[in-house]
């Protein structure tokens, strides 16, 4: 929008109503109404990821302890690539 008819629209909305907001600012104050819930989440995310890390870990090292015949009847290889593929995709 021009600056001439911006600056009319604040003069207008000044005069009639000052509780009527740009849709800037609507967006604005929707964005800033929301960060905490979105801090919240990002923290989530991250404390999953790092716990799926943790699995994936846990998983190498028990089959470390495994015969190979085990390690191939279960999959394991299969298990730790698809999770770390998970874990690659949250990240992306």
């Amino acid at each position: 929008m021009e600056a001439k008819y911006l600056d009319a629209y604040r003069d207008w909305r000044s005069s009639h109503n000052p509780r009527i907001m740009l849709p800037s600012e609507i967006w604005v104050a929707a964005c800033e109404s929301r960060q905490p819930e979105i801090d919240a989440k990002d923290t989530r995310i991250r404390e999953i990821e790092a716990g799926l890390r943790d699995c994936i870990d846990a998983m190498q090292e028990w089959a470390g302890y495994a015969s190979e015949y085990f390690r191939e009847k279960h999959n394991l290889k299969r298990d730790v690539e698809e999770f770390e593929g998970i874990l690659k995709g949250s990240k992306g």
